[in-house]
């Protein structure tokens, strides 16, 4: 259980007010959440109370190819469940949020769970879409690091 510390407000949750695009259940919003740990569960490896985490938005199986690679937002199951906290199950515009598994946190120590809860959505996106095109991005650069390195050295 987390104590929660920020819960950011995202454009999909705009959606789900005015549109129910989550058919059929009643939750509580906020997929984009940090706090400190409240409670582990007897399975819970690594983590303490008081442990400051960010929580995953999209929750898998766990089980299944995607999961196992940290891509849950990928998972062969997901029509079969809950998209996640604040997605379908409860989320964290509330005092408290249950995370079903410890495989969703994300340590984040000294870091401000109120500043950090929007990174689990604002910036998790574009880190993605920014991983899985860099070796395009790359191949596009003319220039190595040593190319504008020797560059400036000259210029000096």
């Amino acid at each position: 259980m987390l104590k929660i510390g920020g819960a950011g407000v995202c454009h999909s949750d705009l959606h789900i007010i005015d549109e129910g695009t989550v058919g059929g259940s009643v939750f509580t919003l906020g997929h984009e959440n940090a706090g400190w740990i409240e409670e582990v569960g007897p399975d819970v490896k690594g983590y303490k109370k008081g442990d400051a985490v960010l929580v995953y938005g999209p929750w898998g199986c766990g089980h299944c190819k995607p999961c196992q690679q940290s891509k849950e937002n990928y998972c062969d199951h997901q029509s079969e469940m809950a998209y996640g906290g604040g997605l379908g199950l409860d989320g964290g515009m509330a005092e408290y949020m249950l995370v079903p598994s410890s495989r969703l946190l994300v340590p984040i120590y000294d870091l401000d769970p109120v500043i950090a809860a929007p990174l689990t959505d604002a910036a998790l996106t574009p880190y993605s879409a920014i991983k899985r095109s860099l070796s395009k991005l790359l191949k596009r650069c003319r220039c190595s690091r040593t190319d504008s390195e020797n560059y400036r050295n000259q210029k000096s």
